[in-house]
């Protein structure tokens, strides 16, 4: 396994170099509205853009996980009140039932 993951890194990593080296032209990265214009190599925008999407589902992905989290200590606290609940009333139960 160890072997198979060295393996899987090197040939992402060869990828990646290869994208770089044979994207290296200028060109220019714009932002219309703004008042940014910057010339930029095409592996940098490239690169960029995938980590800004990679980025974009790591956050999108850790707020739905935060939900889930919230959700489930709601359900635990709300099983426990009920747990105490059904205690309690057999309790109450076994009480009136007991011979006197």
């Amino acid at each position: 396994m160890r072997y198979l993951m060295i393996f899987i890194f090197l040939s992402f990593t060869a990828f990646c170099i290869i994208i770089a080296i044979s994207n290296r032209q200028l060109v220019t990265f714009d932002l219309h509205p703004l008042a940014f214009k910057k010339e930029l190599p095409l592996f940098l925008l490239i690169f960029g853009g995938v980590f800004a999407g990679l980025f974009a589902g790591w956050l999108a992905s850790l707020l739905k996980s935060l939900s889930y989290a919230r959700e489930k200590r709601l359900s635990e606290r709300h099983i426990k009140e009920l747990e105490k609940e059904i205690n309690e009333r057999n309790k109450l139960i076994m009480n009136n039932e007991a011979p006197k």
